[in-house]
C-alpha cells in the first residue's frame, strides 16, 4: 500500500527542539488542533471515519474499528504501528530523520510512504 504524509498537518516530535517536531498540539491520531501523526493520516487512507480517530493516541483506542496493517487480529497496536509510534514521537530526531525512518520501516512491511507539502496552516 502507498501511504502519503502531508507534512503540513503531521504532528511528530512531541515537545522536542524545533527541527525535530512539527505541527502543535498534542500527537494524537488526530488531535484538537487538526494535526495528526503519521498513524492517523494513514488511518485516513484506510477509510476509518475522523470522528473514530479524533483524541486517540493510538489505533488501539479506535475503538470497533479493524484497521488494516495497523491493529492486530487481537485489536491492538501491530508491531508496524508500535515502531512507527517509536519513530514520529522521537523528540531527539530530526524530522529528515523520521521521514527515512518510516520510509524504511513502511518498505520493509512492503508498503510505501511517501511525504508532501500540503497548504501551511
Amino acid at each position: 500500500m502507498k501511504f502519503v504524509i502531508d507534512e503540513s498537518k503531521w504532528r511528530c516530535g512531541m515537545r522536542g527542539k524545533p527541527g525535530c517536531r512539527l505541527g502543535v498540539g498534542n500527537t494524537y491520531l488526530l488531535n484538537e488542533k487538526k494535526f495528526m501523526c503519521c498513524l492517523g493520516q494513514m488511518c485516513l487512507q484506510l477509510g476509518v471515519p475522523e470522528e473514530k480517530i479524533r483524541l486517540n493516541s493510538s489505533p488501539t483506542n479506535v475503538r470497533d474499528v479493524q484497521i488494516k496493517y495497523l491493529k492486530n487480529r487481537e485489536g491492538y497496536d501491530s508491531e508496524l504501528s508500535e515502531k512507527a509510534m517509536e519513530i514520529n514521537d522521537d523528540q531527539e530526531t530530526t524530522v529528515e530523520e523520521k521521514k527515512r525512518k518510516l520510509r524504511s520501516l513502511f518498505k520493509r512491511y512492503r508498503h510505501q510512504v511517501v511525504f508532501t507539502k500540503g497548504k501551511k496552516r
